[in-house]
């Protein structure tokens, strides 16, 4: 309960809430990359199951109203495994629909950048900052 009193937005950073765009090509790159990089496997097994990220999305929706809701997506493509650009998180992948008074905003990174800015003048950083204090 403290937790729900103390809280006054959520934001999603390129969080897939359905239909990752991936499903076929970057998916692959991203398991195979799982041996490469730090990628967790688990969750990216999960990503592909529709059913599991319908499952968590409306596992929030019924809190939604109670909280300043933004969901932000890249812009840019990734570089995957160093063959493959992707976008892993698209605007409709990153939305939870029907969602009253949620906002979705597109950030000029990539899945990797999105939450790694140079300093507090970075544009990105201050549309986060700001979608906050609104």
């Amino acid at each position: 309960k403290s937790i729900e009193l103390s809280t006054y937005g959520i934001i999603f950073l390129g969080t897939p809430h359905q239909n990752i765009r991936l499903a076929s090509t970057g998916l692959y790159f991203l398991r195979w990359g799982k041996y490469l990089s730090s990628t967790n496997g688990r969750v990216v097994q999960e990503l592909e199951d529709p059913q599991k990220l319908s499952e968590l999305s409306s596992r929030y929706t019924p809190i939604s109203r109670q909280f300043r809701t933004v969901f932000f997506y890249e812009t840019r493509p990734v570089n995957l495994s160093g063959v493959v650009q992707a976008i892993l998180v698209n605007k409709e992948s990153a939305i939870i629909p029907g969602l009253p008074d949620a906002a979705a905003i597109g950030l000029n990174k990539d899945h990797v950048e999105m939450v790694k800015f140079g300093s507090d003048d970075d544009d990105d950083y201050n549309t986060i900052r700001l979608s906050l204090q609104d």
